[in-house]
């Protein structure tokens, strides 16, 4: 998704041609091939690719290890989703103006970046100024994707059942917490909220020409 942001905000979307091909010659059908060989043989992806061929049992591993990756990755979005749920609870939300330094003023970088995308480089994530530069550890980023696997774990620890009530119970709870944010807002103010203000401005532009 990165990418495909990047080459369309700095070059054609040709890229689309091959992405699509790809997408409805190779990846939809092995999908449903998947699914439906799943189904015949009551197995995994290993085991089904093994029961195809033996040589073929690379792929059910490749399979696994593949989604093992993608999990992780998205969990580690989950978990930045968290931290911003736990953020909005201040008062006044910390991404909505600019710090300022000791003698007052507002910081450069946060007038050229924004301030919601200066919280996010500088205060969510910490970056190091290189790449060369590992940087420590991010406590507050440790606690929220434990926040998230834990998450997970009771998603997933009585199977399918467990999945859907933990779904539904969480998403109750997003939509009650949104709903009574924007009330108190409009509340205290006697008008309602402006959306720039609970909602991160991202600019991918700002942070290839300021890197």
């Amino acid at each position: 998704m990165t990418f495909s942001v990047f080459y369309c905000l700095f070059s054609t979307g040709a890229f689309l041609i091959p992405y699509f091909m790809s997408l409805f010659l190779l990846g939809i059908p092995l999908f449903f091939l998947e699914l439906a060989i799943g189904q015949s043989l009551r197995q995994g992806s290993v085991g089904v690719w093994n029961a195809i061929h033996p040589y073929l049992g690379g792929l059910g591993y490749a399979c696994v290890v593949v989604c093992i990756l993608v999990g992780m990755y998205y969990n580690m979005i989950i978990s930045w989703c968290f931290y911003y749920l736990f953020a909005s609870f201040q008062n006044p939300l910390p991404y909505s103006s600019c710090p300022r330094d000791l003698n007052g003023t507002l910081l450069e970088e946060c007038k050229e970046a924004g301030s919601t995308q200066y919280y996010w480089y500088s205060k969510a994530l910490n970056v190091s100024s290189s790449i060369e530069e590992g940087g420590g550890v991010m406590w507050h980023l440790v606690m929220v994707l434990l926040v998230a696997w834990v998450v997970v774990f009771l998603c997933m620890m009585r199977g399918v059942q467990s999945a859907g009530k933990v779904s539904t119970d969480c998403t109750k709870f997003l939509v009650t917490y949104i709903f009574s944010q924007l009330r108190s807002k409009a509340w205290r103010d006697e008008k309602l909220p402006r959306p720039k203000a609970y909602i991160p401005q991202y600019d991918p532009r700002a942070r290839l020409v300021s890197g």
